[in-house]
């Protein structure tokens, strides 16, 4: 089955993809000996994997950590892995303006074939149109919702926000 959205076929819009970047789910502060855990959302991978608040972390494989940026080094190539869901997330990217802007493109899973689409815009303001750290995100809700529903949408990150480049909102 080929995709079309917005007459450019699915794979072509995959070509140039913006790499996705990694949740962890905790907020960290330096420590004398690398870094230290001072809260953790819940259902995010950190919680999964068993961090607490007031853990040490002091090296991620290979990496030893002695500070929040060795810590970002670290984990910038790490997997994103995404939790069982009845939908499926494409996240890719486009060219807007010079720089690239993060696309998501959620549709059902296993869809049978041609189906209704449509773009969801965020609204006023400097939001991203996707915070895997709240299990509450309005947009990424409604996306989910309207997909399970055989809708594909379609959302697109604002400049500087979330994993799109370019200038701040």
């Amino acid at each position: 089955m080929e995709l079309i959205f917005l007459g450019l076929s699915l794979h072509s819009v995959l070509a140039e993809q913006l790499p996705r970047g990694s949740i962890l789910g905790a907020a960290l502060t330096g420590d004398p000996r690398g870094l230290r855990i001072t809260a953790v959302t819940p259902d995010s991978p950190g919680s999964a994997s068993g961090l607490k608040v007031g853990d040490g972390i002091t090296e991620i494989g290979e990496h030893k950590i002695e500070s929040p940026v060795a810590f970002a080094m670290a984990v910038h190539g790490a997997s994103v892995q995404q939790p069982f869901r009845l939908v499926d997330t494409i996240y890719s990217s486009m060219d807007v303006d010079g720089s690239k802007r993060r696309t998501l493109i959620t549709l059902p899973k296993n869809s049978p074939g041609r189906l209704p689409a449509m773009r969801l815009l965020g609204g006023i303001g400097c939001f991203t149109v996707d915070n895997p750290a709240d299990p509450f995100d309005a947009y990424r809700m409604l996306a989910h919702g309207l997909s399970q529903a055989g809708i594909v949408v379609m959302r697109l990150e604002k400049s500087g926000i979330g994993d799109s480049q370019g200038g701040p909102c």
